[in-house]
């Protein structure tokens, strides 16, 4: 394989690997579709390694591009939200009783007078 090949290779996964990490994620996730992506590309991977070891090491590596290719689809299209109806982390939770900051406080300035407790072996 020549140089320019090479490194046309090289571009070709890399944009491959960015858009499946930084491009928008799809609609919605088909995280089955994904794992019999990512299934596959270990497949290839796999038929890579033993044709390698096989002694065909130019072949070995061509099928690797293919299986980076096949992880980097099955990752992008795992990607996205479930759809689990907009439940923010920070909002407010109706159930926990407000913080008395003054009791807070007093057992903070309580703390700091009587320094934590040391446990010690007996």
């Amino acid at each position: 394989m020549s140089d320019a090949a090479k490194l046309l290779l090289t571009a070709v996964l890399a944009a491959a690997l960015a858009g499946a990490l930084l491009g928008p994620p799809p609609a919605e996730p088909r995280r089955s579709l994904g794992a019999c992506l990512a299934l596959g590309g270990v497949s290839v991977y796999l038929l890579a390694l033993i044709v390698a070891l096989g002694g065909h090491g130019a072949v070995g590596t061509a099928l690797v591009g293919p299986g980076v290719g096949l992880l980097a689809l099955a990752g992008w299209l795992s990607r996205g939200s479930d759809g689990g109806g907009g439940d923010d982390d920070d909002a407010f939770d109706p159930e926990l009783p407000p913080v008395d900051w003054d009791e807070f406080d007093r057992l903070r300035d309580e703390w700091s007078r009587t320094g934590p407790r040391v446990l010690t072996p007996s």
